[in-house]
C-alpha cells in the first residue's frame, strides 16, 4: 500500500508540473507520466510479463531450464576445478570443433560437457535418463545442411534422420550425433562415450554399415575383452529398407521406414508433416501440365537398370495428352540424347526435360506445381511420394507383379509396396510395362485432380511421435532377456 500511495502522489506531481509548463514541454510530462502508470501497473502485477508461448516449448534449450534433477538435493555438489576442466577436455576430445566446421559440433560438444559434468555433480535431470547417441552419416548431414544443397543421390535417409531428430527435439530427449572421419572412428568415439555416460544412455544408433562395424569393434560393444561396451540390447540398426544384417538379439533392433511385420522389424517410420504443410496445396488450375519423374540419375532409364517402360512412353503420351515430363538429374550438365559423346546410361530419352538437382525446398515447390509424380521402380519406397502427396501432388506407382492376379496388395511387387495400398485421386497403381495404363492414370488425374493435402494416418506428426516415445520408453534390456535368440 505503501509503494502504491507513493506513486498516487507522484502522478499527481506530474500533472500539476504538466499543466503549470509550456506547451512545447507537453510531450515530456505525457511520457513522464506514462512511465508513472506502467511502474504502479507492474507493482500491482508482479509475476512475468513474458506469455507461455513467446517460448518454443518444444526446443533444444527448454530442458536445460528445469531446476529439478534426478537426484535428491543432499547428493548433489558442485564441480571442483578439476572435474570441471576435465569434462570440458574429454567433450572436446570426443566431440571436435573448429571455427571452419558447423556450429552444431559446437553445440554438441557443449551438450557432451553438459551431461558429463551433471553426471559428475549428480545433477542430471530425469530426461537426461534418455540420452540417445546417434552414429550415423545420415544426422550429420541433416545438421550439415544437405536440404540446402542441390542433391545428387537419394536423400530419403536424410529425411528419416531430420524426422527423427524433430521428434526427439519435441519430446525433450537429449542426444548427441557422433560422428568420426569413417566407421572405425565413430564407433570408438561411441563407445568412450557410452563408457562415460552408460546409466544415462538409453540408445546407440548406427546404420546398416556400421552396427556390424560396431559388434566386431573392440572398442564399441560389450565383449569378453570390453565389459564396459556397449550392451547389445542399446545398439539399434537405422536403415529404413530393412536390411537384416544379423542383429544378435534379433530384428527388432532394426528400425525401418515402412512396416515390415512379417520380418519382425521395429516399425518406426517417418513424418514429413511438419515440414510440408509450410508449403501449401497448388490448387490445379494454377499448376504447370507436367509431371515429375522420380529420379535423380539417368541411368534409371536405361540397361542394366530393371526399365520399366519403354522409351518411347514419354513422347507418346505428350503428344495424346498435352502432358510433358520432367526430371532433375545430376546430369544435367550433359547433352541430350543427341550427343554421341555422352555415355548411353546417361543419354536423355526423347519427351523428357531434364531440370537438374534442387535443394528440398525447390524441390517441392516442384511437386507442387506438377500435376502429378511417377516412380520408375528405383529405388524402392522412396519418401519423395509422401513429400508429394502432403502438398497435393498424385503419385504413379508402378507395379510389375501381382496387380491383376494378386486381390492381397501387400503381395504385390511394386516400387512403393506401403502407398499400393491407397487408391485414386492419391496413387494410382499401373502395371509396368503398359504404356496404356500410364496414359489413363493421367487422363483421369487431370479429370479429377486432388485439391487436397494427404498424409497416411500413422505418418501424421502425433502417430509418429508417439512410436519415438514408445521406441525409448521401452524396456530393451527385458525384450532381450525375454525375446528367443534369433535363429542361426
Amino acid at each position: 500500500m505503501l509503494s502504491l500511495s507513493k506513486n498516487n502522489r507522484l502522478r499527481h506531481k506530474l500533472i500539476r508540473a504538466c499543466t503549470s509548463r509550456s506547451r512545447h514541454s507537453l510531450w515530456i510530462c505525457i511520457t513522464l507520466t506514462a512511465v508513472c502508470f506502467i511502474t504502479r501497473y507492474l507493482s500491482r502485477h508482479p509475476q512475468s510479463m513474458v506469455s507461455p508461448i513467446d517460448y518454443h516449448q518444444h526446443s533444444r534449450q527448454s530442458r536445460y531450464q528445469s531446476q529439478k534433477t534426478f537426484y535428491p538435493k543432499n547428493q548433489t555438489h558442485e564441480l571442483t576445478v578439476a572435474q570441471a576442466a576435465q569434462a570440458r577436455d574429454t567433450a572436446r576430445r570426443l566431440m571436435p570443433y573448429t571455427p571452419d566446421m558447423h556450429s552444431w559440433h559446437k553445440s554438441q560438444q557443449q551438450e557432451l560437457n553438459r551431461l558429463l559434468a551433471c553426471r559428475q555433480s549428480n545433477s542430471c535431470n530425469p530426461m537426461d535418463q534418455n540420452l540417445i547417441l546417434l552414429g550415423t552419416v545420415h544426422f550429420s548431414r541433416v545438421l550439415d545442411g544437405i536440404f540446402s544443397k542441390n542433391a545428387a543421390f537419394p536423400a530419403g535417409e536424410a529425411i528419416w534422420a531430420d524426422a527423427f531428430l524433430w521428434a526427439l527435439n519435441q519430446l525433450e530427449y537429449p542426444y548427441l550425433v557422433v560422428d568420426g572421419v569413417d566407421h572405425n572412428e565413430t564407433n570408438v568415439r561411441l563407445g568412450e562415450i557410452h563408457s562415460l555416460l552408460a546409466p544415462n544412455v538409453k540408445m546407440v544408433i548406427g546404420d546398416y554399415l556400421s552396427i556390424p562395424q560396431c559388434f566386431n569393434n573392440k572398442a564399441c560393444a560389450k565383449s569378453d575383452e570390453n565389459v564396459n561396451g556397449i550392451p547389445h540390447h542399446k545398439l539399434f540398426v537405422f536403415d529404413g529398407f530393412g536390411q537384416d544384417v544379423g542383429h544378435p538379439l534379433g530384428r527388432k533392433w532394426h528400425l525401418t521406414f515402412y512396416p515390415q511385420e512379417e520380418k519382425n522389424f521395429t516399425y518406426l517410420g517417418l513424418t514429413i508433416e511438419h515440414y510440408c504443410h509450410k508449403f501449401g496445396v497448388v490448387p490445379p488450375k494454377e499448376r504447370s501440365n507436367k509431371v515429375y519423374i522420380l529420379g535423380k540419375d539417368r541411368g534409371y532409364l536405361h540397361k542394366p537398370s530393371p526399365t520399366l517402360y519403354p522409351e518411347s512412353m514419354w513422347a507418346a503420351i505428350t503428344n495424346a495428352t498435352g502432358v510433358e515430363f520432367t526430371m532433375g538429374t545430376k546430369q544435367k550438365h550433359l547433352p541430350g540424347i543427341e550427343a554421341r559423346s555422352t555415355e548411353p546410361k546417361d543419354q536423355l530419352i526423347d519427351g523428357i526435360v531434364d531440370i537438374g538437382t534442387l535443394s528440398r525446398d525447390k524441390f517441392i515447390y516442384e511437386l507442387q506445381h506438377h500435376k502429378a509424380i511417377i516412380g520408375l521402380g528405383w529405388p524402392v519406397q522412396p519418401s519423395t511420394p509422401l513429400e508429394a502427396l502432403c502438398v497435393g501432388t498424385p503419385y504413379i506407382n508402378p507395379v510389375w507383379l501381382g496387380r491383376r492376379s494378386q486381390p492381397d496388395r501387400s503381395k504385390w511387387h511394386t516400387q512403393h509396396p506401403y502407398l499400393a495400398r491407397f487408391d485414386p485421386p492419391y496413387v494410382y497403381n499401373v502395371q509396368d510395362h503398359r504404356p496404356e495404363d500410364v496414359q489413363t492414370a493421367i487422363e483421369e488425374l487431370l479429370k479429377n485432380p486432388l485439391e487436397e493435402s494427404f498424409i497416411p494416418d500413422d505418418m501424421k506428426k502425433e502417430a509418429y511421435l508417439n512410436r519415438v516415445k514408445q521406441l525409448v520408453q521401452l524396456n530393451w534390456l527385458q525384450a532381450a532377456q525375454s525375446s528367443p535368440p534369433p535363429p542361426l
